[in-house]
């Protein structure tokens, strides 16, 4: 007796490599996708904290130097070997709460001219608000 061997046909072996070649293809579409979602993070990352150290350059400012920033640009590089720099808009206007009016019981208002809301704009889109009081917590009535 002959022992039987078993072995895969033809039309087995290239089904299952059919298989496999969408499985991997499926894996290296997720990769490029996780690779350009991590690219645009990291972007967005390096707006915020350039954003954010603007503020703190505009917050340390005099207030009434801070009031003539109102329209000035400011330039991001959004990765160390970029050359390029791109621009944001800063707006300083005494809407303190951001709905185009200005009232009295807004966050912080302490009375016509006593406070600003600084916000940030870069590339169009708003993306950093911060109020700034003329007098500095504690140091109205000492």
């Amino acid at each position: 007796m002959k022992a039987q061997t078993k072995s895969f046909t033809l039309v087995e072996v290239i089904l299952a490599c059919t298989v496999l070649v969408v499985v991997l293809l499926g894996f290296g579409q997720a990769i490029i996708t996780a690779q350009k979602q991590t690219t645009a993070l990291e972007q967005e990352f390096t707006i915020l904290t350039g954003c954010e150290e603007v503020m703190d350059r505009l917050s340390k400012l005099p207030f009434e130097t801070l009031r003539k920033q109102d329209g000035a640009s400011f330039a991001l590089k959004l990765s160390p070997e970029s050359i390029q720099e791109l621009s944001g808009k800063v707006i300083v206007s005494e809407d303190l709460n951001g709905n185009g009016k200005i009232e009295r019981d807004a966050p912080y208002y302490e009375g016509n001219g006593d406070a600003v809301c600084v916000s940030l704009l870069f590339r169009d889109k708003l993306i950093l608000r911060r109020i700034i009081c003329k007098y500095p917590t504690g140091v109205i009535g000492q």
